[in-house]
């Protein structure tokens, strides 16, 4: 069996969903469904290409002194 590309439990979001698209800056369903309240699809299918990183942190300042021996 193989490991899932970004683990196993994905949160459902319309943002990085097969079904959804960007129209005029909001998120729309293909299907025209309404997630539940808490945010559930039964539509709802994992694209990993629509998944946005996180940035990358920033590197802390070093001076010539934490490299002194």
């Amino acid at each position: 069996m193989s490991k899932k590309l970004f683990g196993e439990r994905i949160p459902c979001s319309c943002s990085y969903c097969i079904h959804s698209k960007q129209a005029q800056g909001e998120t729309v369903c293909i299907k025209k469904k309404q997630p539940k309240s808490d945010g559930q699809c039964r539509n709802f299918t994992y694209n990993p290409l629509k998944r946005i990183p996180r940035p990358t942190p920033r590197l802390p300042k070093y001076t010539s002194d934490d490299f002194a021996l």
